[in-house]
């Protein structure tokens, strides 16, 4: 729950433009659901069990109707003039998802764009300290950190919602994969930066279960993706 309030906290003191919080709660145990009761500057859906990342985040995107959509992960605290940049990048119609660069507290890179197919589960730059100059130039990319994720909603109707078969893991990398498909264009934009606390939203969960979670979700995404992407001929 501290991460969450960290989030909100930020969220509003960064975010000039309007905008509209949309929290999916995922049958959470650690008081989220009695912190987030009654309050009217959020609107919040509350699942009885945990359907999984994927589908939590669809729901959120059901219930909105703005045109562009930023998928935030609670342990995530955005930073000055973070989504600006995001936005007039995406205002290109070749452009489908933005992402921005991602530094955990100790200022070490933990998301700055997929560029490699043979690396496709990892980040370029992982806990690299961060500096000026480094995984500082707006580039394609063939994914984004799905922490911090925008998407647009004019293009649902082609590209769909996140595939739910994945319950954590490779959704992000799932749809960008699809949207380049559907050629259309992924984009890292440095200007934006955000700071992760990475795995702090599943830091009540045992690590033997996110490891079963994500080799799941690996096991889907080669069925699906198998012969139809350089990583997986």
């Amino acid at each position: 729950m501290r991460h969450l309030q960290r989030c909100l906290q930020a969220l509003y003191r960064y975010t000039p433009r309007p905008f509209k919080i949309y929290i999916v709660d995922n049958a959470s145990t650690d008081g989220t659901v009695s912190f987030l009761q009654g309050r009217a500057d959020v609107e919040c859906i509350f699942n009885t069990v945990n359907k999984g990342f994927a589908a939590a985040c669809n729901q959120g995107i059901r219930r909105g109707h703005h045109d562009y959509i930023v998928l935030l992960n609670p342990d995530v605290e955005v930073t000055k003039g973070w989504l600006e940049p995001l936005i007039r990048v995406a205002r290109n119609p070749k452009v489908a998802v933005v992402g921005p660069k991602m530094v955990n507290p100790a200022g070490l890179i933990v998301g700055a764009g997929v560029q490699s197919w043979e690396e496709i589960t990892r980040p370029r730059g992982w806990l690299q300290p961060d500096r000026p100059g480094l995984y500082d130039r707006l580039e394609e990319c063939i994914s984004v950190g799905g922490a911090c994720y925008l998407l647009k909603r004019a293009l649902l109707a082609e590209l769909g919602l996140l595939d739910e078969r994945y319950f954590l893991y490779f959704e992000e990398t799932d749809y960008s994969i699809s949207a380049l498909k559907a050629g259309y264009k992924v984009i890292y934009n440095p200007e934006s930066k955000v700071i992760h606390h990475v795995a702090g939203s599943g830091a009540g969960e045992d690590f033997n279960r996110r490891m079963m979670h994500f080799q799941e979700s690996q096991r889907q995404f080669v069925r699906k993706w198998r012969g139809k992407i350089p990583c997986l001929p």
